[in-house]
């Protein structure tokens, strides 16, 4: 990774720490910008290594605008990860109890292709 690169992934390793550790710790909201090219993608594949060593895949999630960017940071589309209805209609309670146990152990959710959206 380059010095920006690295920057960004020290402060969501330093952030994931301390949450294994279970120290309190505050929201971490953080925006990566940059040309297309410039491995912003190479920071989400970094950063998803860091969770799978640490055993933590489980508090990650990662979700793009369209499914070829999802497929790059081998997420899913923004609208199947966060399981919004395609026909705009209100969702059942059952489907808004599984969305909340989906996202339950999440505490990182990675949105790549940001502009898109």
């Amino acid at each position: 990774l380059f010095e920006d690169q690295l920057r960004a992934f020290r402060i969501v390793e330093k952030h994931l720490r301390r949450t294994l550790a279970e120290e309190e710790v505050p929201q971490l909201l953080m925006f990566v910008p940059g040309e297309g090219g410039v491995g912003k993608s190479m920071v989400i594949q970094t950063i998803t290594k860091l969770f799978e060593s640490a055993g933590a895949s489980h508090l990650l999630s990662k979700a793009a605008y369209t499914g070829i960017a999802a497929s790059v940071i081998d997420g899913g589309t923004l609208h199947s990860t966060c399981r919004i209805p395609q026909n705009n209609g209100k969702q059942s309670a059952a489907s808004e109890r599984k969305l909340e146990s989906v996202w339950a152990p999440k505490k990182y959710f990675i949105i790549d292709e940001i502009s898109m959206v």
